[in-house]
């Protein structure tokens, strides 16, 4: 299956949401789900008309809709979590989602202007259902592979990890987290800070 788009708003664009009255009356497969996410994020990407911070706020509201944002907070901090007080947990768990988000706007945006395709969809050992789709680039580049890892929790489809060529990006989170904290002598308030000067840059 393949979503037909003037532009794209790439992998990130399957980050957006319905509202919670909508999430919970979610139906269809996990690749309805992410052509319909698609085609909302797409008008949201390609409306240069509109300012870039007003979008990107709306894609943000998006991003923590449709994803399981807690699980991966919890999973990028990993270990690390027993660390920080209560405290840093909340804040820890406030700025994770917004600085994701932040990230995949930035970073998506590069492919503006290229295709998208949902292609399959499969189950994995654990339940979650992976959607293979591919970022459709223009000229003689290749296509990029993206696996979108799916859970549905009271009725609604959330994403749970994203896997950018066979890399998983919660796996990239921590792997980073981890080198940050050891590289300030165990400190682990140093993720909380790196992520709010990325917030404020």
């Amino acid at each position: 299956m393949r979503v037909s788009r003037r532009k794209f708003v790439i992998a990130a664009t399957i980050l957006a949401a319905l509202s919670p009255g909508q999430a919970r009356a979610q139906t269809g497969s996990a690749m309805d789900f992410m052509n319909k996410l698609a085609g909302q994020v797409g008008v949201l990407v390609d409306d240069r008309d509109r300012p870039e911070a007003a979008r990107r706020r709306e894609f943000q509201n998006l991003f923590n809709n449709a994803s399981d944002n807690r699980e991966m907070a919890r999973f990028a901090i990993g270990r690390y979590w027993t660390r920080l007080d209560d405290e840093q947990r909340r804040q820890y768990l406030a700025l994770f989602p917004v600085y994701m988000a932040g990230y995949y706007w930035k970073t998506f945006n590069i492919y503006y202007g290229a295709g998208y395709a949902v292609l399959s969809e499969k189950t994995d050992a654990n339940g979650r259902t992976i959607v293979h789709t591919q970022i459709e680039l223009t000229g003689e580049r290749p296509a990029i592979n993206v696996d979108w890892h799916i859970m549905r929790e009271d009725g609604a489809f959330k994403i749970v990890d994203v896997d950018l060529e066979g890399l998983s990006q919660n796996l990239s989170y921590r792997d980073y987290f981890a080198a940050l904290i050891q590289h300030n002598g165990g400190d682990v308030s140093v993720v909380l800070d790196t992520m709010r000067q990325h917030l404020n840059g």
